[in-house]
């Protein structure tokens, strides 16, 4: 190899050098790193939060959103401390589980499907979005009734294991 060929690749590698950092840039800001909207990710796409809310607040502030959406509830089921609400959105399945972790604290998981295995993640962030909403709304009209049963909600960042 010639002193021109040894150039030329050193020139190359020089160049190619913040190639790695620009793609993991990019695919952080795809996967949403760095925004603070409280909703975690899983690898398989699906999103997750937790609230602080009880499994009844959850279940009723849900289908508020769903209602609010325009997503018809196509089923529900109750397996030991999980929930499971299944809806339609279009074409695309929505599966939401509410997990009771405590008597205040609940985890919402939430898929949306479209096409069978295509995950549509800004649609299940609207779901979280529009619960914690909701549940907002509920604890605010609580308080103006002076209902004291009413307390704070707000909603704690979960690492969507």
């Amino acid at each position: 190899m010639g002193w021109r060929s040894v150039t030329l690749v050193g020139f190359v590698v020089l160049l190619l050098q913040g190639c790695g950092a620009a793609g993991l840039t990019a695919l952080g800001v795809g996967l949403g790193v760095g925004a603070d909207n409280g909703v975690s990710r899983t690898i398989d796409g699906k999103s997750v939060r937790t609230f602080v809310a009880s499994p009844d607040q959850m279940r009723r502030a849900t289908h508020a959103s769903l209602r609010v959406l325009g997503m018809p509830v196509a089923g529900e089921h109750v397996d030991g401390d999980t929930r499971t609400i299944t809806a339609r959105a279009g074409n695309r399945k929505i599966e939401i589980e509410l997990q009771r972790l405590t008597p205040k604290a609940t985890r919402m998981t939430v898929v949306a499907t479209h096409h069978t295995i295509v995950r549509d993640r800004a649609t299940a962030d609207q779901i979280i979005e529009r619960t914690q909403d909701t549940i907002d709304n509920n604890v605010a009209t609580s308080r103006k009734l002076g209902d004291g049963a009413a307390s704070p909600v707000t909603s704690g960042r979960h690492d969507g294991q």
